[in-house]
């Protein structure tokens, strides 16, 4: 199994020197939800480093793109298919379609982050010839051990960090602060604010940014307790650093190579975090009397 960890400037020098296989390095104007974004340019030469580290270099380019937004997306991949990339997430068809116009799809990893959810969908997309695909971040860990036995492709999880429920592309921060005609600067909406609803006593972190109002589940998932199972069924482990410091990002992919090589930690240090969805059956029902 190969742990991969979103890449943050403060932290890029330390995980090239660890014992990760490999970094995402998030493209900027072009990926969305991560702790931060590079330029083209950048990732160019983070690529070339990451590989004289011995490390697996992907790139996320996992915005949802309207119409106007194709013919940008067309002029990137024109220096995109020159860089030695070793993977590109994305979300939006376009991307595999533009992609495999340059004969890139092998080097393809689908994650629209909900969307993967049996091993028909990793069946479906292994004929589309990508190379790997992110499972849905609400499956259980039967279903993980399922779809690993039962894929064609390579299986890849988030399996750390701060877990996204909500997005919509309407600037909820903004109106809210108008509304309410509380102060704000115009630049300050994308700094993490906190949302609290009624009947949870729970803070959900929520942020505004050019794609819209993200809100995420208040407790970030980890999967320290169920890692020895795990790594049993996952190829690509993803460690996602959005909101944590630096010195917490290091700490974390610290213990995961701990766990990786068979070593303990101390897992009440991750008393703050919870286990998602692998105990937990996500069952829609309807109500009776509504129309189907």
């Amino acid at each position: 199994m190969n742990l991969i960890v979103s890449a943050t400037r403060d932290t890029l020098t330390p995980l090239l020197n660890s014992a990760i296989a490999g970094l995402i390095f998030p493209l900027k104007d072009l990926s969305m939800r991560h702790a931060e974004s590079f330029s083209l340019e950048a990732i160019t030469k983070h690529v070339n480093t990451a590989h004289t580290h011995n490390k697996m270099a992907y790139i996320s380019v996992n915005a949802i793109f309207h119409e106007d937004d194709l013919e940008g997306l067309k002029e990137m991949f024109k220096t995109l298919h020159t860089i030695p990339f070793d993977g590109l997430y994305f979300a939006d068809l376009a991307v595999y379609q533009i992609a495999e116009s340059y004969g890139l799809e092998e080097k393809l990893i689908y994650y629209p982050e909900t969307y993967v959810t049996s091993d028909l969908d990793m069946a479906f997309w292994a004929e589309q010839s990508i190379k790997s695909a992110v499972l849905s971040r609400e499956m259980t860990l039967e279903d993980i051990k399922t779809i690993h036995k039962n894929s064609p492709l390579e299986v890849s999880i988030i399996g750390h960090g701060y877990v996204n429920m909500f997005h919509s592309k309407r600037r909820l921060i903004k109106t809210f602060l108008e509304h309410t005609k509380e102060k704000h600067a115009n630049d300050t909406f994308n700094k993490p604010y906190t949302i609290i609803e009624e009947i949870r006593d729970e803070k959900y972190p929520i942020y505004q940014d050019t794609f819209g109002t993200h809100v995420f589940r208040a407790k970030p998932l980890s999967s320290v307790r169920v890692f020895e199972t795990i790594k049993k069924h996952v190829d690509h482990f993803i460690i996602d650093t959005q909101f944590y410091s630096k010195d917490h990002i290091l700490a974390i992919v610290n213990d995961y190579v701990k766990l990786q090589n068979g070593q303990t930690i101390d897992e009440s240090s991750y008393d703050d975090h919870d286990d998602g969805f692998y105990f937990k059956k996500t069952v829609y029902t309807q109500k009776k009397g509504m129309d189907t």
